[in-house]
């Protein structure tokens, strides 16, 4: 029968409510992640950088008398280094 919907199709609306129920708590949990690391790492970050690129400015910083700007190249610097470098600009005593 042409233009009928495939068997099973009946959940169809009900999975659309699902990913949108899955979406919509995983941009809570992002909101959520990104705010605890802002005040965790005291750094404002560059929302509007390029793709790539992960920029931002220490807010407090615990090295030399200024605080240098954030600007990294992901394309060009592992995924471990960038999280071992941000993590080294976090203060560790509590």
């Amino acid at each position: 029968m042409a233009g009928a919907l495939p068997e099973g199709s009946a959940l169809r609306p009900q999975a659309q409510a699902d990913v949108g129920v899955t979406f919509f708590s995983l941009a809570i949990l992002s909101r959520y992640v990104a705010q605890l690391y802002h005040r965790i790492s005291k750094i404002e970050w560059d929302y509007e950088s390029e793709p790539g690129m992960i920029k931002g400015k220490p807010l407090v910083h615990h090295g030399p008398s200024v605080a240098q700007p954030i600007h990294l190249d992901s394309t060009q610097l592992s995924k471990k280094f960038i999280s071992d470098y941000l993590w080294s600009l976090v203060d560790t005593k509590w």
